[in-house]
């Protein structure tokens, strides 16, 4: 197998445990006593959405968004990816914002978020600025370094699990569908949108397993995301479990190992996430600054698209005063995120319908 369509599936994997582990816990209860069921439809929702993508993109290729947007002119692609430009810069400071607030709570009490969001922006955007390649490197190294120690710290959580807590399951309600808390869950799903910018390689998707490879690491992004919600619910029980911030955090923390040599284990946890942060960062910059450079400022360097994106980073994310800010954050980028997880594979679907090779 080419090792490069290795990193591009390891890559998918990892950006999504990214957002499924900051938020994701916390917004789903916010949706009623039921969270497995919110849970099911999204992944099947995600699917059908990656399905049209992918099949789209199969017929374009050795070609991005970019180039299948720009075959049809630099104006029509302008207008078309720029909600999607803006959905990137936001998502970025949301994400930056949420884990430094998850770092003040675990190892840095007293630093302010200012200066954990300048030592949450330098890497990724130095990764970006060094391209796709050195993505994809540091992705399979800290993938080999922390997705062992993500997964030990998950196990050893259960030694705190009442399986009790998880009753009663719940009703069996649709009425989430029409919230825009269920709509604006679909962040922990976004990133399945990088695929359209790893296109450029025409390994990626031409053969006919390495899609469903895809929807195999989508399920278990779905794993991931019970996992997520679940451990604390088990744990704490459903009515305490809404009144907490970080609750995975808490459950991990909660943790009483006496034959480990380190008191505790939240610190393998928050490092753990810290990697897969900066991998999700980079590829969202480094995407970002391709879309910019080649839509709108193709005189400029990339590399200093690059960083002036960090700087106005940096600048959204000490705007944002409080936890709660967050969470309307995310309500308020929902638009930019449902154009982009739906519009543009349906459009992508269409283009490549018109063209003849759509392939299934």
């Amino acid at each position: 197998m080419n090792n490069q369509v290795y990193q591009y599936r390891v890559l998918f994997f990892v950006i999504h445990l990214g957002s499924v582990f900051l938020l994701f816990p916390e917004m789903i209860l916010l949706l009623g006593r039921t969270p497995w069921l919110p849970i099911l439809f999204g992944m099947i929702i995600q699917l059908l959405l990656l399905w049209l993508y992918l099949s789209g993109l199969r017929a374009f290729p050795g070609q991005n968004l970019i180039d299948i947007f720009l075959s049809k002119g630099k104006w029509f692609a302008r207008l078309l990816l720029l909600p999607y430009i803006v959905y990137l810069f936001n998502g970025n400071f949301i994400f930056i914002r949420s884990y430094a607030e998850m770092m003040t709570i675990t190892m840095f009490k007293q630093t302010p978020i200012w200066a954990l969001a300048v030592l949450l922006l330098i890497i990724p955007l130095y990764m970006a600025s060094k391209g796709l390649s050195t993505i994809l490197r540091t992705t399979m190294l800290l993938s080999m370094l922390f997705l062992p120690m993500l997964l030990a710290t998950i196990i050893a959580s259960a030694q705190n699990i009442d399986i009790r807590n998880a009753f009663p399951i719940g009703e069996f309600s649709l009425q989430f569908l029409g919230s825009i808390n269920f709509i604006s869950l679909f962040f922990v799903f976004s990133p399945f949108l990088i695929l359209g910018m790893l296109n450029h390689n025409e390994k990626v998707l031409t053969e006919n397993k390495r899609p469903a490879m895809y929807y195999l690491i989508s399920g278990a992004v779905a794993l991931f995301c019970l996992i997520a919600v679940y451990i604390p619910i088990l744990s704490f029980g459903l009515e305490m479990n809404q009144r907490l911030q970080y609750s995975m955090l808490i459950a991990i923390d909660a943790v009483d190992l006496e034959w480990f040599v380190f008191d505790r284990i939240t610190v393998f946890y928050v490092s753990s996430l810290l990697a897969f942060v900066f991998i999700y960062l980079a590829i969202q910059c480094w995407i970002f600054t391709q879309l910019v450079s080649k839509l709108f400022l193709p005189r400029l360097k990339p590399s200093l698209i690059t960083w002036s994106f960090g700087l106005v980073t940096l600048v959204g994310t000490v705007l944002i005063p409080t936890w709660e800010w967050v969470f309307k954050a995310v309500r308020l980028d929902t638009p930019f995120r449902f154009y982009s997880m739906v519009l543009i594979p349906l459009l992508i679907k269409g283009m490549s319908l018109r063209k003849g090779r759509s392939i299934q």
